[in-house]
């Protein structure tokens, strides 16, 4: 899932397709702006990326909820090592979940569950070894694609991720989200160029919500 190298943290799963939203690049839109974007844009699957670390990493939550509410089917899949979103979620990270699916020792139905505060669904992080999960990382754009059959929305939390470690997720119909809390540093400001350079419609968004990291 996210492993940590040298230059920080990585996300194990790379996008292999284009963002399709058009809009602001440097300007962060704000949460409701992002679920109106999704809604009238009808983005199938919402990736989200997180340069500025676990702290910008809930942006995806409030996303996911507040879709939730308009009445679409959402799910919100966490990529996340650490459990970013499954934890607030589901108060626990110990149950089956995308790792479990990934290494074929879980059905989807078991990997699904209610969101405790919200109405959306969610795939947390599981219960099967990450590193051994990853071994099967080519399952993954069958899983989201399954997801997409059955909800009107997937959002899918990628966490802290570099412009090249983004892999797996397929090249579907799948929106880049870049994840922002406000923090000025050079090297998140190196990160998201670079997102942006390999997918020129991602879309920044303001997390008002920030967690220490």
């Amino acid at each position: 899932m996210i492993r940590q190298q040298d230059t920080g943290f990585q996300t194990g799963f790379d996008i292999t397709g284009t963002g399709r939203v058009a809009g602001l690049r440097m300007k962060p839109v704000s949460i409701g702006s992002a679920v109106y974007r999704i809604v009238e844009t009808g983005t199938a699957c919402a990736a989200f990326v997180s340069p500025e670390g676990v702290g910008a990493a809930t942006a995806s939550l409030p996303v996911a909820r507040e879709l939730s509410q308009l009445g679409l089917r959402v799910v919100l899949v966490d990529l996340t090592v650490a459990g970013v979103v499954s934890l607030p979620m589901l108060g626990t990270v110990s149950l089956p979940g995308i790792t479990d699916l990934l290494a074929g020792t879980g059905r989807t139905g078991h990997a699904i569950h209610a969101d405790r505060c919200g109405d959306c669904g969610i795939v947390p992080v599981g219960t099967a070894d990450p590193a051994s999960a990853m071994r099967f990382a080519a399952r993954l754009p069958a899983i989201l694609q399954a997801l997409v059959s059955t909800f009107d929305v997937v959002v899918v939390e990628c966490g802290p991720a570099s412009p090249g470690s983004l892999r797996w997720l397929g090249s579907g119909d799948i929106d880049v989200f870049i994840s922002v809390a406000g923090d000025r540093n050079p090297a998140d400001e190196k990160t998201r160029s670079g997102i942006r350079d390999r997918f020129p419609d991602a879309v920044a968004v303001m997390n008002p919500h920030r967690k220490k990291d």
